[in-house]
């Protein structure tokens, strides 16, 4: 048993070399695309299946595989532009988000913690640098950010299903918006 399937998160350092996906975060964000009216997180601004990170989505596809041990459908991206005050309540993902691997591509100012309840139910802070991840069990595992005081925050949210798993059926989600 690796050390995702004992604890149900697995923080990786590295994954990525962010310049890339930052500079196109940056560009979609000035150029005013997204989602500005974002329910999940009021005054904060999120991108559905933006192209660039679905290819990341399945790029990662195998190494996101690899760390987990398991055999996994990609389902969809979501990113998201935090400001000042915004804060993400303690919640369980959707069935789409079985598997979420929170990747962090840059900050304003401090890094932002994010929080995870593990399974014996004590509350861990994980402080991502810009191209780490912590992959985490989305569905099973509370998680949240409290008030964010330290900038803007742009992060990437990758997610997927077990192949065999219960929510197989949630591969590629089909709807169009995440918070259906």
């Amino acid at each position: 048993m690796n050390e995702f399937q004992q604890n149900g998160f697995l923080l990786v350092p590295g994954l990525i070399n962010t310049s890339e996906y930052d500079r196109f975060f940056e560009k979609i964000v000035s150029l005013g695309r997204g989602d500005s009216e974002e329910t999940q997180v009021p005054g904060s601004t999120g991108f559905y299946k933006e192209v660039l990170f679905e290819k990341l989505l399945e790029h990662l596809l195998p190494k996101i595989e690899q760390y987990t041990g398991l055999a996994l459908y990609k389902t969809y991206s979501y990113a998201r532009r935090y400001r000042i005050g915004n804060e993400l309540k303690p919640h369980r993902d959707r069935e789409a988000c079985e598997i979420t691997a929170t990747l962090a591509l840059g900050y304003e100012n401090d890094i932002w913690p994010i929080w995870v309840e593990n399974r014996e139910k004590v509350s861990c802070s994980f402080l991502l640098s810009p191209g780490d991840a912590l992959i985490f069990r989305g569905r099973e595992l509370v998680h949240w950010r409290e008030k964010n005081r330290f900038g803007a925050c742009s992060q990437v949210f990758l997610h997927y299903v077990e192949r065999n798993g219960l929510y197989a059926d949630y591969r590629d989600d089909r709807y169009e918006s995440p918070f259906e």
